[in-house]
């Protein structure tokens, strides 16, 4: 019967944080142990929210929904930067689903069918991954939609997941998407690229019949040149709107 006083004297010194519950996952148990229901649970921290998990069955968070707004007191591991221990789980009735994550806008720059993933670009340098089922609708690529963001330890480092998403009106950024209409050289393969360096690709130039010299317009978005490790910006449409009207030196094309 003491035994809240006595947690609440024992953690004194812990601050409490603003958190969300987030949704339950499976890990796979190995060398014959059974696998281990946990549930994620979000943490309000800068710039991003912190992702990090208990087991399913913590009686604080029983029969809570996802998204449901707490407060928590917890340690971080002094060893391993992705864990910590959540000793003290409390309702937070002031708040609202994923509260800890604020809305930011995106745009979508990928549909992955075969693994049924979205992939979202914010900003250049951050961007997210959710399932499709998490996404009310049809997802479009080039679409805006606002999304909340939360981070995780992963192997590779610090991973982002999405962890709310919807499509929006709110402007976009053009740094990540914006409408172009530019003169467009197409070099020997097929490569499509515009005067400030939007690059449209052979497809598109051939459904298109992209020509050197073409005006052309369509729309662009952010895209990451993972064999350069640097930003630009592709075309996901794009339409020839007046033919052969400027001509190009001899400079040399390189791929996005």
């Amino acid at each position: 019967r003491f035994s809240d006083s006595a947690e609440a004297l024992l953690f004194s010194h812990l601050p409490w944080t603003d958190a969300s519950l987030g949704d339950k996952f499976t890990i796979e148990g190995r060398d014959g142990q059974k696998p281990l229901k946990r549930r994620r649970i979000y943490l309000r921290t800068k710039p991003f929210a912190l992702e990090l998990s208990l087991p399913d069955n913590h009686v604080d968070i029983r029969g809570l929904n996802e998204g449901a707004p707490l407060i928590v007191q917890h340690e971080m591991s002094n060893t391993d930067p992705g864990r910590a221990t959540i000793h003290r789980i409390r309702s937070r009735p002031d708040g609202a689903a994923m509260d800890v994550a604020p809305e930011r806008i995106g745009v979508i720059d990928h549909i992955n069918d075969q693994k049924s993933l979205i992939h979202v670009v914010v900003t250049r340098g951050v961007d997210g991954t959710c399932p499709i089922s998490l996404y009310a609708g049809e997802p479009r690529v080039g679409e805006a939609v606002a999304v909340r963001l939360a981070q995780h330890h992963g192997r590779t480092g610090m991973l982002t997941r999405i962890i709310a998403i919807s499509a929006t009106d709110q402007p976009v950024s053009a740094d990540i998407r914006r409408a172009f209409r530019e003169a467009t050289r197409v070099n020997e393969t097929g490569l499509g690229f515009t005067e400030s360096d939007i690059f449209i690709p052979p497809h598109m130039v051939a459904a298109s019949n992209i020509e050197s010299g073409d005006l052309v317009e369509g729309i662009a978005i952010a895209s990451f040149n993972k064999k350069r490790g640097t930003w630009g910006m592709k075309a996901i449409e794009a339409k020839s709107i007046a033919r052969n009207q400027i001509v190009f030196g001899n400079g040399d094309d390189d791929d996005n």
